[in-house]
């Protein structure tokens, strides 16, 4: 990264939000000049295989081809495609990555000017030759979504290290309802009212930049898009938004767990024999939709299983916090042992 790049992106420490996990969000991450240049520019994204339907990868001719035209987007992608920006966000989120366990040690790392082919990101399992492992390099992808897009909760690949969202729209500005990020502290479809509260919720905004490491806790979903006006876009999908993300080179080399999906409070209900109540008045329709809530009246649990399944049962969903709470309030019923 050139003097002049370095000045392009807001590359200073910032303070780390750590509820529910460590994120990281900068108002004005671009240069206002290179950000309103990039988003003048930001172009018609086609429909792809990427989650949000309509997008560009680098090294791909659409996004190729903006480069060749466009002095903005040059000097964005070659700021953050560089060594400076690597060992900034590696400072950044150094403490999270300790704790995480990444086997990438940032003494260690390295920029490398490699381009992931779409075919490639999209595999969970590297076949053709990569970086080393201490070899870091970054993606940099175009997004745009419209009504109907969303994501369930989720964790990015094992192999990312940190995502950067830059976001080229205001939800606001084109009445969204939906699409906001939401960072999830567990990783289950629907939250207890006690865990909700650790749920944070990003609202897209011009030149936000929302980053955090990917790690074996940082559950995140984006709420389904029901509506937005894009008449105020030329007819494109409206919510515009910029990815990088810093990858390492090898599948071995990993920042906590690998992706998983969302398991719900049913799986855990079942395994230990749970039945939701289907009395009047018990919401069992909705229960069996997503699963056995723990909170529901009169849970039953064989009795072979009472004190095993107790002490599993107290952190699911944070209904539960202790053993001496199982028979408060009528949450859990559970049978005495035989011949007790």
């Amino acid at each position: 990264m050139t003097a002049a790049q370095a000045v392009l992106i807001d590359l200073a420490p910032a303070p780390v939000r750590s509820v529910p996990f460590d994120h990281v969000l900068k108002e004005g991450y671009l240069e206002p000049s290179l950000y309103q240049a990039l988003r003048a520019s930001f172009p018609t994204c086609p429909t792809g295989s990427g989650p949000s339907g309509h997008n560009l990868y680098l090294g791909e001719p659409g996004l190729d081809d903006l480069l060749a035209r466009s002095a903005a987007w040059r000097s964005f992608v070659g700021a953050v495609r560089s060594q400076a920006y690597v060992e900034a966000c590696l400072a950044q989120f150094r403490d999270e990555l300790h704790r995480g366990g990444c086997l990438v040690d940032p003494a260690r790392a390295r920029y490398v000017p490699w381009t992931e082919p779409r075919a490639v990101k999209e595999q969970r399992e590297v076949t053709v030759p990569h970086p080393e492992p201490h070899e870091l390099f970054v993606r940099v992808d175009l997004h745009q979504a419209g009504a109907g897009y969303g994501r369930d909760v989720h964790v990015d690949h094992r192999r990312r290290l940190i995502t950067a969202l830059i976001y080229s729209c205001d939800a606001d500005e084109i009445a969204m309802q939906g699409g906001r990020l939401s960072l999830w502290p567990r990783p289950t479809a629907r939250l207890s009212w006690l865990a909700r509260r650790r749920e944070r919720t990003i609202t897209p905004r011009h030149n936000l930049g929302a980053l955090f490491a990917c790690s074996r806790r940082s559950y995140h979903r984006v709420d389904p898009i029901t509506r937005q006006s894009g008449t105020r876009d030329r007819g494109r999908p409206p919510t515009r938004a910029v990815e990088c993300r810093l990858i390492c080179g090898s599948t071995l080399t990993r920042c906590g767990a690998a992706s998983a999906p969302p398991r719900r409070h049913g799986q855990y209900g079942a395994k230990y024999g749970a039945k939701p109540s289907t009395e009047p008045g018990s919401n069992a329709p909705e229960r069996a939709k997503y699963g056995a809530r723990l909170r529901c009246p009169r849970v039953y649990l064989p009795s072979h299983h009472a004190i095993d399944a107790g002490a599993q049962l107290m952190n699911m969903g944070g209904w539960l916090r202790s053993p001496q709470l199982m028979n408060m309030g009528g949450w859990l019923r559970i049978p005495p042992y035989p011949n007790s």
